[in-house]
This record gives C-alpha cells, sequence and structure tokens, in this order.
C-alpha cells in the first residue's frame, strides 16, 4: 500500500526529547532543514559580500536573490514585526527633479519627466519602492538622491572604472589626463551660467557611503517615522564644468585637452542641493571639498593605469 502523501509534511523528533519548563524544544526534522537552509543562505552571503568587486559577481548576485528570498519569507511568517529587519536603501538620483523651477532642489521640488533614460529608471523604481512600502508594511526603504558623486577611497582600492568611453565628466577628465582619451567634450557654453557650462553638485562618494550608513542604522534601530523616505545628498554648492577642469588641472599639474561641443540631448542648465533635511533628520553633511574628490580620482586612475 503506498504512503500517505500528507506524511511528507510530518514533523517528527531527531534525538532525544528536550522540554524546559514545559515547552517541548526537541529538535525535529523541520528544524533540521531550516538550519541547512539558514547555512546555504549565510554562505552565500558571507561569498557575496566579503571580496570588493567593481563590478558584482555572480556569487554577489545569487546572495541578493536570497536577501529577497529571505526578507519576503520572514515578512509573510513575522507581519510588522519583522519591520525593522529588512531595511531598504535606494540609490536614487537628482535626475528625478529635471530641470528644477528653483533652486537649490529639495525633497518638496516636485518631480518632473525624466530627461534621460537613467532618469526615468531612478523615476520608476522609486514609484515602484513607495507602492511596495504602502502594500507592505514590513518594507522600509530610504530613497537617497545623489548629486554628481565623484573620487574614490582613499586606500585606492575601490573607484570608478566606466566600461568604454566615459558618460560622467570626472571619469572622462582623469581619462583625459592619462592619455586614455584623446580630447575631453565640454557640451555648450552657452548656458545662462557663469561661464555659459552646466552646474552640478559633486560630491565626493566617501560622503555617500558615510549617509548610506547612517540611514541604515536609521531603519534598524526604528528611527524612520514612515516606511518611505527621501533625503538629498549633495554639497549644497555647484560648480560649472569649466570650474571642474581647471580645478582638476590646479590639483594634478596637468593641462587638459578639451574642446567646446554642441549640447548634449537630456542635460539640464544647473542642479545643486539642499541637504536642509538630510542635515537635520540624518545628523549627516557632506564634508569633503571638490579639490579633495578630484585629487582621490586622479590617484585611483594613476594606479589602475600604473603611471
Amino acid at each position: 500500500m503506498a504512503n500517505n502523501p500528507m506524511q511528507q509534511f510530518s514533523v517528527y523528533k531527531i534525538g532525544p526529547e528536550i522540554k524546559i519548563a514545559g515547552i517541548d524544544l526537541s529538535f525535529t526534522n523541520a528544524s533540521l532543514f531550516m538550519v541547512i537552509s539558514a547555512s546555504i543562505i549565510l554562505l552565500f552571503l558571507f561569498l557575496g559580500t566579503k571580496k570588493k568587486e567593481i563590478i558584482p559577481n555572480k556569487i554577489q548576485l545569487i546572495a541578493e536573490m536570497f536577501y529577497t528570498f529571505v526578507a519576503k519569507m520572514i515578512s509573510d511568517t513575522a507581519g510588522s514585526k519583522a519591520k525593522p529587519y529588512f531595511p531598504f536603501i535606494f540609490s536614487s538620483s537628482c535626475t528625478v527633479y529635471g530641470q528644477a523651477d528653483q533652486l537649490p532642489i529639495d525633497e518638496l521640488t516636485p518631480t518632473k519627466k525624466a530627461e534621460s533614460p537613467y532618469g526615468n529608471t531612478k523615476q520608476i523604481g522609486e514609484e515602484i519602492l513607495y507602492d511596495e512600502s504602502i502594500a507592505n508594511k514590513c518594507l522600509r526603504v530610504v530613497s537617497l538622491r545623489y548629486f554628481n558623486p565623484i573620487g574614490a577611497h582613499p586606500s585606492n582600492e575601490i573607484g570608478e572604472l566606466p566600461f568604454g568611453k566615459p558618460q560622467n565628466l570626472v571619469p572622462f577628465i582623469t581619462q583625459t589626463a592619462a592619455g586614455i582619451q584623446k580630447k575631453l567634450s565640454v557640451f555648450g557654453d552657452d548656458y545662462p551660467t557663469t561661464d555659459g557650462t552646466c552646474i552640478r553638485d559633486y560630491i565626493h562618494v566617501v560622503d555617500l557611503a558615510k549617509a548610506h550608513i547612517i540611514g541604515l542604522k536609521r531603519m534598524t534601530v526604528k528611527d524612520q517615522n514612515k516606511n518611505f523616505e527621501v533625503f538629498n545628498l549633495g554639497t549644497g554648492r555647484g560648480n560649472t564644468v569649466l570650474e571642474v577642469i581647471k580645478t582638476f588641472e590646479k590639483i594634478s599639474g596637468r593641462s587638459l585637452n578639451y574642446e567646446i561641443s554642441p549640447r548634449r540631448k537630456g542635460d539640464i542648465t544647473a542642479a545643486y542641493a539642499d541637504t536642509t533635511k538630510a542635515n537635520k533628520v540624518l545628523g549627516w553633511k557632506a564634508e569633503l571639498s571638490l579639490e579633495e574628490a578630484l585629487i582621490s580620482a586622479w590617484r585611483w586612475e594613476k594606479k589602475i593605469r600604473k603611471l
């Protein structure tokens, strides 16, 4: 006679019976499978986070998949009590604001239709997370809207290394100085700014990293007032493209070969942050200067090019 198919769901004890204060703490087959599953997940999380990688490897991607799986499982079983254990920090961008009507830009500034595909992905990402945070009360989200991250870690072990021709200003500058790129293009010199070039808020990546740590602690110690919060991360100061070029020439001692090119579609005139909310609520403030960021970026470029 065939076994009852429901037997596969039976829970039975493995080893001696253990009771403490009338509570049965015996080890069961369910406990065994839980230990095995948790061990496998922890192994992948360990392997996926132990090594610094410029580009996420397959192990890290699998680790992120396991994180999502565990977060969903605990959310379904533990409910709102699991909320502090699964914070989600989203790397957003100031591109969600488009060309803001006033400067500096604070978090109450209305978002506009994205000027670029990149900005569109950030808008969509925020919309999905906002909707999910309402539907799933266990999900806690902090969306950090970066302005223009630049620079490298002071250890010179982590920095920006784009594939092909850089799309961002600073790696294009450092690659031009290193001889990788022949000429730097400055897109437009007819904007209504002091020297005709675009204005951006350039923030050192180390300052950004510190904001992530603070945001994570805020969620895990239950300081977060809402399930979904937004913070601008910038220096609060704007620099034109030509100002950045001149500053790099000063700190590096090298003259850059650059030319003025037509405006690039999708570029806005100016964007720099009002960081009052991040300063007051998170207790965070950008500390490193444009010069320090450019020095670190140049050191990184020289290291990877062995200059």
